[in-house]
């Protein structure tokens, strides 16, 4: 479950980022690897902060990796910090959101992910 605030007696284990990339009416959503946590579950590219790393930072690092698209950091709007709760593990997950001009080639990064593709909202 997804919660605005902190969940009561459940911390979070760790802090961590995503990035909606919004273009032309559609969405970009990333396959994770079989050997994942949430195996070929289909979501938004991201990943857990670093030591000392802010969340902006984070994130435009996360899509680097996964995707190898390169945000600035004026492209990103903020939606906010969620807290994850679900039987096995609880954590904070911040947000972005970033409308592209063009549709940036991707390279997804196969240990991370098997494939990617553009959404609309309906599919």
């Amino acid at each position: 479950m997804l919660h605005r605030t902190q969940y009561p007696g459940r911390e979070p284990l760790f802090h961590a980022v995503g990035c909606i990339c919004w273009c032309s009416g559609r969405t970009l959503l990333l396959q994770r690897a079989a050997d994942k946590a949430y195996p070929r579950k289909w979501g938004f590219r991201g990943g857990k902060l670093e030591e000392r790393e802010q969340t902006q930072s984070a994130v435009i690092r996360e899509t680097y990796e996964e995707t190898g698209i390169q945000l600035a950091a004026d492209e990103l709007v903020d939606l906010g910090t969620f807290y994850v709760v679900n039987e096995h593990l609880s954590f904070m997950y911040s947000i972005y959101y970033c409308n592209l001009r063009a549709l940036p080639h991707v390279t997804v990064t196969l240990s991370e992910h098997t494939q990617y593709g553009w959404f609309t909202p309906e599919a």
